[in-house]
């Protein structure tokens, strides 16, 4: 089976991009985006200074989409609940950011 970012580095950050909008970034993943955020900003060529806004940028993000993803994830498991079923954030966010990805 293919991993699912082979040939898509920008997908993992838009993933991480996700769960830290969520709070469920875990903080050494977090603390290597913190790491990297100079070298992504110069590799992808954006002004941004830290990784989540280099991902805005990078993806073009409208300002109303970080509170969109934490309402969208609220129903998300609201749905899920009410069926009987755990909620599992990171199947919500390759949802969330393979459809994004799709659009575009």
């Amino acid at each position: 089976m293919a991993n699912r970012y082979d040939g898509r580095p920008m997908l993992r950050l838009l993933d991480s991009y996700v769960l830290d909008r969520l709070g469920l970034l875990d903080a050494t993943t977090a603390r290597g985006l913190a790491a990297q955020a100079p070298t992504l900003a110069q590799a992808l060529g954006v002004g941004a200074t830290d990784w989540p806004s280099i991902v805005e940028q990078t993806m073009d993000l409208p300002p109303e989409f970080s509170g969109a993803v934490v309402e969208a994830w609220a129903q998300f498991r609201e749905a899920q609940q009410s069926r009987g079923i755990t909620p599992d954030p990171i199947e919500f966010t390759h949802l969330t950011t393979d459809h994004l990805i799709g659009d575009r």
